[in-house]
């Protein structure tokens, strides 16, 4: 018996994008289509779905009204070991394999960080589990409209009014926690913990840049490992690990310090069609900054970065 199939228009948020794309509905599965020329299917918030039988889905999409190339579906933790025999590649996560509170500030985080997780404590930011609720997303406005750039690129968020940003943060509520930076009574940092399963996921983790030297992050990442091994989460996942040729290596070093690991799982890619067959066999799946040599790469994000700065900072100064 087929699975029920049904063809929808789904919203998809991408970076401050916010555009309907195709998309099915498989017993209650929504699988999103993207592309023109090329069209690749994925399954949406697909960190917190067990694709248990991708034969099937493979079936029902070769026998559905849209145009599919190529099938792509990545393992979820603890799963690292390749389960199918079909053309993969390697995603990286950034993962803290979490046991207790204790072992990890002792032997998992760098000195520095546990310095850091003081200095937040001793500037007096408290850090402490907060209702969804208009106080919070008032200061989390604040958080997300005090600057357009982070990381030397354009944040995603900024600009935009309380009503998009509430419906932006009020997804997966019902297994969703918020915690809170304070200091003074002002929210100057948060993070949005998902429970999924076997880990649990960071949605959103930001700061007040003008109180960075309080280390508000520091704090957060303590707190969100204190609240996983208290309630017994084997794994505390904050995005990827290592972001490649285009990536923030001080990002990464942020990771590194406060005990999280560079862990892979297998990403599959499955052609449904010849030209999904050619795109595989010809690597052009890949992003192109990651067939480009790094030093190119390096050299064009500066200088796509430092035209960011200009543009954006002239807008905020306008505002």
């Amino acid at each position: 018996m087929m699975p029920r199939l049904e063809t929808i228009k789904e919203q998809i948020r991408h970076k401050g994008d916010d555009r309907a794309v195709d998309a099915v509905r498989i017993d209650g599965t929504v699988i999103i289509v993207t592309g023109t020329f090329f069209r690749r299917a994925e399954i949406k918030d697909a960190w917190s779905v067990d694709l248990h039988d991708p034969e099937e889905l493979i079936r029902t999409l070769k026998h559905s009204s849209l145009r599919v190339d190529l099938l792509t579906f990545a393992q979820r933790l603890p799963e690292t070991r390749p389960k199918h025999d079909y053309f993969l590649t390697w995603d990286n996560i950034a993962a803290i394999p979490i046991s207790t509170f204790q072992h990890w500030w002792e032997s998992q985080i760098t000195q520095e960080a546990r310095n850091k997780v003081r200095k937040a404590k001793k500037s007096g930011v408290d850090v402490r589990l907060c209702d969804f609720n208009a106080d919070l997303m008032t200061g989390i406005f604040q958080i997300c409209n005090e600057t357009p750039i982070r990381q030397g690129k354009p944040y995603w968020h900024y600009g935009k009014d309380l009503a998009t940003l509430t419906r932006v943060h009020e997804t997966f509520l019902d297994r969703a926690l918020f915690l809170g930076a304070y200091y003074r009574d002002e929210l100057i940092g948060f993070i949005k913990l998902v429970d999924a399963g076997p880990f649990t996921r960071t949605f959103h983790v930001l700061s007040k840049i003008r109180y960075r030297d309080k280390a508000p992050t520091n704090a957060l990442i303590a707190e969100a490992v204190r609240v996983c091994a208290e309630r017994g989460s084997p794994h505390l996942v904050y995005g990827q690990y290592d972001y490649g040729k285009t990536g923030s290596r001080g990002l990464t070093a942020f990771k590194r310090d406060n005990g999280f690991q560079r862990i892979l799982l297998p990403r599959y890619h499955v052609p449904l069609t010849t030209k999904g067959l050619v795109v595989v066999k010809l690597h052009l799946h890949q992003e192109i900054a990651q067939v480009l040599p790094e030093v190119l790469v390096r050299q064009l994000s500066s200088l796509r970065n430092a035209w960011y700065v200009r543009r954006l900072s002239s807008r905020a100064s306008d505002r």
